[in-house]
């Protein structure tokens, strides 16, 4: 594998947790935007932002060679291959994708899983008997934050699980989808 190569798979491996995060930060300010806004033209501007962002990592993406030019990151290096290691772009992409989705499934895991035992015990729980967790926590699940824990839960778990699929999509080879 070349140095090329190696900066090609880092920098769509960025785009890749850059789309992540531009989910994990802009979607849910526009619902918020849009649930508590009483015009239209409140949305214009972060949906604007949100695009342009996507259409940045988008470019990063399809056009990872023209920036490894621009920037001559494969210039000035004492040898064109990093073959020594047996390092591979797949390899490289896998090991990747497998720790944003491990990061994003354990951030928002322990939430999720926190706050649906809460809503369980909201649902079924009466007024009449008193609540172990009462004293420790008295506060109401909010659903929006469950919901978006629950969502970025099962991107990290798709993300660990389909990597192979997800790794060849970011090499661009040929070879026929597995999860390998």
């Amino acid at each position: 594998m070349s140095y090329r190569d190696f900066f090609r798979v880092v920098i769509k491996l960025f785009a890749l947790y850059g789309f992540i995060n531009v989910l994990y930060y802009f979607f849910p300010t526009i619902m918020q935007i849009g649930a508590f806004s009483s015009s239209a033209t409140d949305l214009i501007f972060p949906i604007g932002i949100a695009v342009v962002i996507i259409a940045l990592l988008l470019l990063l993406v399809y056009f990872a060679d023209g920036l490894i030019d621009l920037l001559k990151l494969d210039k000035g290096l004492d040898h064109q291959a990093i073959d020594s290691i047996g390092i591979t772009a797949h390899g490289i992409a896998h090991v990747g994708i497998i720790i944003i989705g491990g990061l994003i499934f354990i951030e928002n895991i322990t939430d999720f899983l926190s706050m649906s035992v809460e809503k369980f015990n909201d649902l079924i729980g009466t007024s009449n008997t008193p609540n172990v967790l009462d004293d420790f926590n008295n506060y109401k699940v909010n659903t929006y934050t469950w919901v978006q824990s629950g969502v970025l839960s099962a991107i990290g778990y798709l993300l660990i699980t389909n990597y192979g699929r997800l790794g060849r999509w970011l090499v661009k080879q040929g070879a026929p989808l597995d999860n390998h």
